[in-house]
Formats: C-alpha cells, sequence, structure tokens
C-alpha cells in the first residue's frame, strides 16, 4: 500500500495520502484505523480526525508533528521527526541521547499506551520509527503513531506481525498454545526501544530475522550494557517489562510510577 504524507495549510494538521481507494485487507487498512481510533483522542498519540474519499484515493488527516532541532558538533542543525532520527543524530556524534529524554520517552509513550489499552486495543508496533517528536513550550514531547498493525486486547495472533528488534515473545508465539495478547506485549516493546536509547543497541541482534526472534524468546537480555548512571528506576523498568513472562511485567500504574522516581 502506497502512501505519502502531506502537510496542510493549517500547521495544526497533515494527510497521508493512498495512491489507491483502500479496501479491508486484514488490520493493514488506514480505514480501519478511522473506523476504530478517531475518538482515541489523547496528548501523546498522533491522533486521527477523518478518512476523506476523493478522486479515486483515500485522504487520512492525522495531527501534524513538528519534530525537534538538534545542533550537531559541525553546528548544523538537524531536524529530527521520529525518535529513529534522533537516534541517528546521536549516533553520528558518538554521543547517546539524554537520561532525561529516556524518561520522558517512557512517561509519554507509557501514558498513550494505557491509553490505548484502557480503549480494548495492543498497538502492536511500538518501534523508534512510530514515535514522533514534537516541540512544546520548549520542551521535547513524545508521540505514538502508526496504529496499523493493532488487534483488540485478547486476540490470539495467526501469524507474526511486527517488527523483530521489538517483538514480544507471546507476539511471536502463533501455535494453539500462544498467549492472548494484553497491553504486556507494548510495554516489552518500550522497554527494548528504552534499552537501545540507553545503551545505543538493540536488545538482541542476529545474522537473521529468526535468530532474533529465539532471543526474544529464550534468551535474557543484557541488562550490564545500561551505562553506570541509568537511574535505577529506568533500570527497574527496563528489566520488570522484558520478563518474557507478560503476567510479570508492570502495569500501566507501575511504569508511570517508576519514571516519575527522582
Amino acid at each position: 500500500m502506497t502512501s505519502k504524507v502531506y502537510a496542510l495549510h493549517d500547521s495544526r494538521y497533515c494527510a497521508k495520502v493512498y495512491k489507491n481507494v483502500l479496501r479491508f485487507e486484514g488490520d493493514y487498512v488506514a480505514k480501519f484505523i478511522a473506523e476504530n481510533f478517531l475518538d482515541l483522542k489523547h496528548p501523546h498519540i498522533v491522533n486521527v480526525y477523518e478518512l476523506i474519499e476523493a478522486y479515486g484515493t483515500h485522504f487520512l488527516i492525522m495531527d501534524r508533528a513538528h519534530g525537534v532541532r538538534l545542533k550537531k558538533k559541525t553546528g548544523e542543525i538537524a531536524l529530527c521527526l521520529t525518535l529513529r532520527h534522533m537516534l541517528s543524530v546521536y549516533a553520528e556524534q558518538g554521543e547517546r541521547i539524554p537520561i532525561n529524554l529516556c524518561t520522558t520517552m517512557v512517561a509519554d509513550i507509557g501514558s498513550a499506551l494505557a491509553h490505548t489499552h484502557h480503549h480494548g486495543y495492543v498497538h502492536r508496533d511500538v518501534k523508534p520509527e512510530n514515535i514522533f517528536l514534537d516541540a512544546r513550550e520548549g520542551t521535547v514531547v513524545f508521540l505514538l503513531a502508526d496504529f496499523g498493525l493493532a488487534l483488540p486486547i485478547g486476540a490470539t495472533p495467526n501469524k507474526i506481525v511486527g517488527t523483530p528488534h521489538y517483538m514480544a515473545p507471546e507476539a511471536i508465539a502463533i501455535d494453539t498454545s500462544a498467549t492472548p495478547l494484553s497491553g504486556a506485549a507494548d510495554f516489552y516493546a518500550l522497554a527494548a526501544v528504552c534499552f537501545e536509547m540507553l545503551t545505543s543497541k538493540k536488545l538482541f541482534t542476529g545474522a537473521t530475522i529468526l535468530e532474533v526472534l529465539d532471543q526474544h524468546c529464550s534468551a535474557p537480555p543484557d541488562l550490564t550494557l545500561l551505562p553506570h548512571d541509568t537511574p535505577d528506576n529506568l533500570r527497574e523498568f527496563i528489566r520488570s517489562c522484558l520478563h518474557k513472562n507478560p503476567a510479570e511485567r508492570l502495569s500501566p500504574e507501575e511504569v508511570q510510577t517508576y519514571v516519575r522516581q527522582q
């Protein structure tokens, strides 16, 4: 499905324009997103407002994230629209993202995920590419985007869908013994993103996608890679939310409590 995003004259919004008229194709269709998430409004979600069909295509009207500007060592200014771009800019400088931004990211996206779960859905694709950036009153704000893989809480996946480096073990199992999805799968992914922000390394790596998925299911995360100055609250958030057993991970309320500890 081909699409492009365009800024609108009203700087608060943008339009995601699909090349062809959309049809229902499983979980991947913008029409599914619009019909299920028009009312999912939250200050840390890239909200969807309207799906318009015209001129043989669909226009999905959404919040516009303006990004944040980072000054490089060369003096050049980089406009970062997503967390992935921010990670790349810091990596180019041989630096890691400041810890206070890691804490803010977990608080902002954790709040957005709790809101999503309260409305009965699991996002299923929390990753740096789907975390957008904005600046509000001089503060960096993180926004959750792209609900194209979302499923109702309690659903049992019948195929492996998502981004391998951020998938919880229960999102990988697709046999008859698979655990029904809960919000805990999203918090596993959020912890994997936080780990990457702190260490500049992905949680698990491998020569193939299958190797990465196998490690999510069976290998313990190497928490010794966390910087020595990682606050205890962030360290405990990561440790708990990376449990293989979703029942042992932090609840949304506990996540907010941990990240707000000083």
